[in-house]
């Protein structure tokens, strides 16, 4: 959510020192720990870690490709600071989507990896 709102303040921000670097910092900090994280062994069951690894990596490949083609496709003759209202707009939808979506799993003890091996 975080990413979103500095990507739709980008134009608003001169190009210079220290508020588009200080932009830079906050938008990488926001995207590292949704980027680098370990909750995929936590949230899916011991059988299906491999393939939801491989759907996350797909997903994320597929994320880039919709961001450059069709979402800076679509916003490309709209102005500049438009573009990006747009684009920050979207991001912050599907972020509270995801926020509301993620749901904690139990596992059930007789699937956990080393417990009473």
């Amino acid at each position: 959510m975080v990413a979103s709102v500095v990507a739709a303040s980008f134009p608003y921000v001169p190009s210079v020192w220290p508020w588009f670097l200080f932009l830079r910092i906050i938008m990488t900090l926001a995207l590292s720990g949704p980027n680098n994280h370990p909750l995929i062994a936590d949230y899916v069951k011991t059988r299906s870690r491999g393939l939801a690894s491989a759907q996350t990596g797909l997903m994320a490949g597929m994320g880039v490709v919709t961001g450059m083609f069709v979402i800076f496709a679509s916003t490309q003759s709209l102005d500049y600071a438009l573009s990006f209202g747009i684009s920050g707009g979207f991001c912050f939808f599907l972020a509270i989507v995801i926020f509301f979506s993620v749901e904690d799993k139990q596992f059930e003890r007789e699937e956990e990896v080393g417990l009473n091996s």
